[in-house]
């Protein structure tokens, strides 16, 4: 493990990143799990994702695991079209809003 953050440390200072990349990795990691907690009380919540991320989009369609129409995407007009088209095209049963 020390040698994973000696490896992180070593290049963020190089790229002038504020926040190390451990740490956006771990928020990531800590994003997924509440996205999938959410997703698995989708009975009783509405789970909306905003983001023009296409990994994240990608991770909360394989997470959704066939409940495509309990949650949706929400994206802002104007931003990330494309990245939604295709995403419309490949899931067109999953429910986008545009704010």
């Amino acid at each position: 493990m020390q040698q994973i953050l000696d490896y992180f440390d070593r290049f963020d200072p190089q790229w002038g990143w504020v926040l190390t990349v451990f740490l956006i990795v771990l928020l990531t990691v800590i994003g997924n799990f509440f996205a999938r907690k959410l997703l698995d009380r989708a009975d009783r919540l509405y789970p909306q994702f905003a983001t023009h991320n296409a990994h994240t989009m990608a991770a909360v369609l394989e997470m959704a695991e066939g409940r495509r129409r309990s949650f949706e995407f929400q994206r802002l007009h104007g931003m990330g079209h494309l990245l939604y088209d295709e995403v419309l095209d490949a899931s067109p049963e999953a429910a986008v809003r545009v704010w």
